[in-house]
């Protein structure tokens, strides 16, 4: 079988023979691949398409602000509840976030010892608290995309200096925290 070279302007390559074995797949994959290279090679990723606006405010995600606002709230609810069970007043600087085994973490409360079991022994609550985290940080991605595209098109090589963290595969997330702060559960990344 052999594949004809794809050329600028035409669509996908036509074979000799039906496809029908697996190297006619992967010659397929390797067309793709070469169009994909060749489209790419030839844009600039970063640069407004002609005739769009740069974003000038957060994207817009009908409902998931609100939605997400709702959840934090029912969820600040939730953990003051587990407290309040444990006859736990919360204190300034307890510290609430996911482990890397997926259970939640208390840190600088008084009496964790027993809210920590509480917290370990409710799954729902994990579950609610991993929800709230992603939605969070969906929202804090979208917020600075948009702050980098406002930043880019005003000044591309300023805006890559102030928002260089976003282009680097290497860094680490931030991770999502509820801080406790005046009796009340506060939601931030560190």
């Amino acid at each position: 079988m052999s594949i004809r070279p794809l050329l600028p302007g035409q669509g996908l390559p036509q074979t000799d023979q039906p496809r029908t074995s697996s190297s006619d797949a992967q010659g397929w994959q390797q067309a793709l691949l070469g169009a994909l290279q060749r489209s790419t090679a030839t844009s600039t990723p970063l640069a407004p398409r002609p005739g769009t606006q740069p974003v000038s405010a957060p994207v817009p995600v009908d409902g998931v602000r609100e939605q997400a606002a709702a959840k934090l709230a029912a969820l600040q609810q939730a953990i003051g509840n587990v407290f309040q069970q444990q006859g736990v007043t919360t204190s300034d600087g307890a510290r609430l976030q996911l482990g890397a085994d997926g259970r939640l973490q208390l840190s600088g409360a008084q009496a964790a010892d027993a809210v920590q079991q509480a917290l370990d022994a409710d799954s729902a609550l994990q579950q609610q608290f991993a929800d709230v985290a992603s939605g969070q940080a969906f929202l804090r991605a979208a917020d600075e995309t948009a702050a980098f595209q406002r930043a880019y098109a005003a000044n591309p090589k300023v805006a890559v200096a102030q928002y260089g963290h976003l282009l680097n595969a290497n860094r680490p997330e931030p991770v999502f925290q509820l801080h406790a702060q005046a009796g009340q559960w506060q939601a931030r990344f560190i």
